[in-house]
């Protein structure tokens, strides 16, 4: 690591900026923009202490955290204990609270207590460039624990930028640790870190066998964020941790409509998107939005198309998840051999997530269940958002539960009886679990659950 730290300070001291500047000082200034953060993820069985990295965000302390290094379906008390690290700064971290994530790029916002120390500063300070092909940019790479979290310098070449639905660059190889800044030659500020970057390789054996593998970089990415999305991101901290009022219309398993019938429809210059399904008594139904419609239009103007078909629906899906709750949009439908026909959706409030979800463990039995939600309704095809139910969440391996016969428990199992009782929904699932939880007496259960294809009868023998 030392050789390593000279090579790059005999580097340093041989570049300037246009401006004279010595680079080692640029580098030192923009390294403050990246941070370490640590946090615990306390599951049922398991408590983790997780490390990644992030970027300061302002003069207030705001941390910002890359949606692929927190949980985005992780309940609020399951993250926990959050500590922020400097290279040059207080050993022990600067603690913080967690704020919440954006619900559309899953990025997730800290705030420091005590506002932001002298060995931090944010990414907003440093003037802004436009990332262009074929340039050189370098970014911020941050050590691991073992060496301080010290920064060290990263460069690489701009190979793409394209919007996937967001905007985002790419580069030839690692250019700075997920989470942290990147720059130009000039030390302008470019773009933010975003998840891993993975190569495709081929491996190739004397005997001509040859496998296919895919290669993670454990703490550099190629992909970088543009400032543009970023300035977004920032608009919209939560002011519930858990998560503010999201909108909804209530459209499901979309899919974009293949060439050939859009050929037939004479839709083939045009970017069009078949409804799949519609949530009964959501705010699509009540437009009178059916099944089978295809969707060409979105607030007068044609449905977008970019490079995929995937990037094309996600760009739709952003367009309705960055409406309020209230706001009306207007979709352009084609129906049969109707002429097309504007329908109005006033967005209603989307009902209760994964991470706002109530959950109970039954640490004696082995697993815990949680309220049934939308998700649950939509995997099993019901398309109905009021459905109360008890839904296994987790299995604890070698537990009651998991050794249970002739059919065992397993995560999404829907529960129907409890010792040949029905069970009305999730909180008198809870009521009746508890008690044999906590009744060491009893010596076995019978659950009678229902999977994705089938009700199986479960015989749980307690020690």
């Amino acid at each position: 690591m030392y050789r390593y730290v000279f090579a790059l300070a005999v580097f340093f001291a041989s570049i300037t900026t246009k401006g004279g500047e010595n680079f080692s000082s640029v580098f030192s200034e923009r390294a403050k923009c990246a941070v370490a953060v640590k946090y615990i993820l306390q599951l049922e069985e398991e408590r983790r202490q997780i490390v990644t990295c992030a970027m300061v965000a302002d003069s207030d302390g705001l941390i910002v955290v890359p949606a692929s290094e927190i949980p985005g379906l992780a309940r609020v008390e399951s993250i926990r204990d959050f500590k922020v690290f400097v290279y040059g700064g207080d050993a022990s971290g600067y603690p913080a609270d967690y704020l919440g994530l954006d619900p559309i790029s899953g990025a997730h916002f800290l705030r420091l207590r005590g506002g932001l120390p002298d060995t931090m500063l944010p990414f907003s300070k440093f003037k802004r460039a436009k990332a262009e092909i074929a340039q050189e940019l370098w970014g911020v790479s941050i050590a691991s624990e073992e060496d301080m979290f010290e920064p060290f310098y990263t460069r690489s070449y701009v190979s793409k930028i394209g919007r996937r639905p967001m905007w985002t660059g790419d580069t030839g190889g690692g250019v700075a640790s997920v989470g942290a800044p990147v720059f130009d030659k000039l030390g302008n500020f470019v773009g933010w870190g975003q998840s891993q970057s993975h190569e495709e390789k081929i491996i190739l054996y004397s005997n001509s066998k040859r496998d296919e593998v895919i290669l993670v970089s454990p703490s550099q990415t190629s992909t970088f964020l543009l400032p543009e999305e970023l300035d977004g991101i920032l608009e919209r901290i939560p002011k519930n941790p858990g998560g503010d009022p999201r909108a909804w219309v209530g459209l499901v398993d979309m899919q974009m409509l293949k060439p050939d019938v859009a050929k037939i429809l004479g839709l083939e210059d045009k970017c069009a998107i078949v409804v799949s399904g519609v949530i009964k008594d959501s705010p699509a139904q009540k437009a009178g939005i059916k099944k089978g419609d295809i969707i060409i239009g979105i607030d007068g103007k044609d449905i977008e198309r970019l490079n995929s078909n995937s990037d094309s629906l996600g760009n739709f899906w952003m367009k309705l998840a960055k409406c309020k709750v209230g706001d009306k949009v207007s979709l352009s439908i084609l129906r049969g051999a109707e002429l097309p026909k504007t329908y109005e959706v006033r967005m209603g409030e989307l009902p209760k997530t994964l991470r706002q979800s109530n959950y109970k463990y039954f640490k004696r039995l082995g697993f815990s269940i949680r309220e049934f939600l939308l998700d649950d309704a939509i995997a099993r095809r019901m398309l109905d958002k009021d459905k109360d139910a008890a839904v296994v969440q987790f299995v604890k391996p070698n537990s009651p539960a998991s050794s249970a016969m002739p059919g065992r428990l397993a995560i999404g199992d829907v529960i129907k009886e409890i010792n040949s009782k029905p069970v009305a929904g999730y909180a008198e699932a809870v009521e009746i679990l508890a008690k044999i939880d906590a009744d060491a007496s009893v010596k076995d259960l019978v659950i009678l659950a229902e999977d994705f294809r089938e009700t199986k009868v479960i015989r749980v023998k307690l020690d």
